[in-house]
C-alpha cells in the first residue's frame, strides 16, 4: 500500500478545512494516509473546531505561525514540518490541494495504489486528476494539454498591470466558462485546441493547481515544492519542472475530487491579488515559456546519464531524443 500525505493549504477558509478533514478522517491512519492543513491566515482562529479536531486525531495536524507563505509556498512549509514532526521515511504521494475540495478518502486511496506502478514504469512526476467543479459541473482538467503560449502570458502579464482591465479579462474569462462548459465525459478529454474528444487518461503538460498529486519520483529526481512566486502560475511551475526532470504529468480521470472554487480567493480579488497575478504571469514567461525548447534541450542532457546505463552515450541520446520528439517535449529540428 501506497504512503500518502495530503497538504491542504488554508487561509481564512476554516469552515472549508473542517469539511476537507471530515471528508479525509475516516481514511486517516498513522504511517499509512495523515493530512496537514497549512494556516497561512495571518490572524488565526484558535477556537474554531477545526484545532480541536485535529488535537483529538491522531494522523491530523495543523501547522502555522500566523505567516502567509501563498499557495505552494504553504505545501512546502507543510510538508517540511511534517517530516521534522512525524516521519523523514520517504512518502509515496504528497497530495497538494486547496481546503475547498472534497474527495472519497478511501477511493481515492485505492485509485492511487491501482496507478502507482504504471507511473512508476512510464516515469510520471505528477497526476492531474478529474476535479469536478460544483460551480460549472465541468472538470477542471486537463489544465493545459500543452504548453501554453509565451506571447500570451507575455499579452497577460502586461494586461494584469491595469487593475480594470484584469477585473474586465477575469469576468469575462468567467462567464465564458460558465456558458460553454461541459459536463465531463467518461474516460475522454477534450482538447481546447480542437474542440475534439480524445482518451481520457493521458500524458498532458499541466493539471489544475487546486489539486495536484506529486508521485515519489518527482522528488527522487530533484523536485521541489519551492516557487518563487506568491501565488498564480503554480500550474506552469509543476508542469515545467517535471518536464525538466524528464518526467510526465498524468491526467487520469478514474481520481476525482470536488471544487467548489475560490474559496480563499474572490472572483474579483483586491488590487495586490491582481499584482500577483501580473507577477506571477511575467514570471512564468521569462523563466520557463519563453526559453522552453532550451530548457527541453537542458532535460535531454540530463536524462542521458539516467538511460545511458548499458548503452553508448551516443545511442543513450538517440533513444532520449526518440523519445522526447514522440511525446512532444521538442521538435524533431530541435534534436538535429
Amino acid at each position: 500500500m501506497s504512503k500518502v500525505l495530503f497538504v491542504a493549504v488554508n487561509y481564512r477558509s476554516y469552515d472549508d478545512a473542517l469539511c476537507l478533514v471530515e471528508c479525509l478522517e475516516t481514511a486517516v491512519h498513522p504511517g499509512r494516509f495523515e493530512v496537514v492543513v497549512v494556516d497561512n491566515t495571518e490572524e488565526p482562529e484558535p477556537n474554531h473546531s477545526i484545532f480541536s479536531k485535529a488535537r483529538d486525531r491522531n494522523g491530523i495536524m495543523i501547522v502555522g505561525d500566523g505567516c502567509n507563505r501563498g499557495y505552494l509556498g504553504g505545501a512546502a512549509y507543510g510538508l517540511d514540518c511534517y517530516k521534522q514532526c512525524v516521519s523523514q521515511e520517504n512518502l509515496d504521494w504528497v497530495i497538494v490541494a486547496n481546503c475547498d475540495i472534497e474527495t472519497d478518502a478511501h477511493n481515492l486511496l485505492a485509485c492511487l495504489d491501482a496507478i502507482a506502478a504504471r507511473c512508476e514504469c512510464e516515469r510520471i512526476g505528477v497526476v492531474a486528476p478529474r476535479i469536478h467543479s460544483t460551480r460549472t459541473g465541468a472538470d477542471q482538467n486537463p489544465y493545459y494539454v500543452r504548453a501554453p503560449s509565451a506571447r500570451k502570458y507575455r499579452v497577460l502579464s502586461l494586461l494584469f498591470r491595469s487593475y480594470l482591465l484584469a477585473l474586465g479579462y477575469r469576468s469575462v474569462a468567467h462567464l465564458m466558462r460558465w456558458v460553454f462548459s461541459k459536463p465531463p465525459v467518461d474516460s475522454m478529454i477534450e482538447d481546447n485546441a480542437t474542440g475534439s474528444y480524445r482518451p481520457g487518461a493521458q500524458r498532458i503538460y499541466a493539471g489544475h493547481g487546486s489539486c495536484m498529486m506529486f508521485h515519489r519520483q518527482y522528488f527522487q529526481f530533484g523536485g521541489t515544492l519551492t516557487y518563487e512566486q506568491f501565488l498564480y502560475c503554480e500550474e506552469v511551475f509543476v508542469g515545467a519542472t517535471t518536464e525538466q526532470l524528464g518526467l510526465g504529468v498524468l491526467y487520469e480521470p478514474s481520481v476525482v475530487v470536488s471544487h467548489s472554487e475560490h474559496g480563499t480567493i474572490r472572483l474579483w480579488p483586491r488590487r495586490q491579488v491582481i499584482r500577483y497575478l501580473a507577477d506571477a504571469h511575467l514570471y512564468a514567461y521569462k523563466n520557463y515559456l519563453r526559453s522552453r525548447g532550451t530548457g527541453s534541450r537542458r532535460a535531454l542532457s540530463q536524462r542521458v546519464l539516467a538511460t545511458a546505463g548499458g548503452h553508448s552515450q551516443s545511442r543513450a541520446i538517440e533513444m532520449i531524443s526518440a523519445d522526447a520528439v514522440t511525446r512532444g517535449e521538442v521538435s524533431d529540428k530541435e534534436v538535429d
